[in-house]
């Protein structure tokens, strides 16, 4: 059986949960602060934290997947779009993306990622993960 995944997204507030609650059942829930957050100094460090939980919240999508049919997440369980937004509008180093996507190929044995020119720019330099 071929299952679905949805990933409900949007900004902060802007009633993703209160959708996933009305229309989807189970659903896979946002991240919540867990205290132990590393601060962004070390990129790898926070990369691999992130990879780590984040890849939780894949694991439990492929499971309701796997069980329901479709999983319906409320964010992208991967959280690659949040470093790349950020980014995008100049609130970020683009290598904060660039680390976060190099640290993920592991964590999805057998499948693929795929980037193609995302047209961030920082410091005048063409953007791409």
């Amino acid at each position: 059986m071929l299952g679905v995944l949805v990933a409900v997204e949007g900004p902060s507030a802007a009633g993703k949960t209160t959708w996933c609650r009305a229309h989807a059942g189970r659903f896979v829930a946002e991240y919540s602060p867990a205290g132990r957050e590393p601060d962004g100094v070390d990129l790898a460090l926070q990369a691999g934290y992130w990879v780590e939980t984040n890849s939780a919240r894949l694991a439990a999508a492929a499971e309701l997947e796997r069980t329901e049919g479709v999983a319906v997440c409320d964010g992208d369980p991967l959280k690659l779009h949040y470093s790349w937004c950020l980014a995008a509008v100049g609130a970020a180093f683009l290598g904060s993306v660039r680390t976060g996507v190099r640290a993920r190929p592991g964590c999805l044995p057998g499948e693929a990622i795929g980037f193609g020119r995302c047209g961030v720019r920082q410091s005048g330099a063409g953007g791409g993960a």
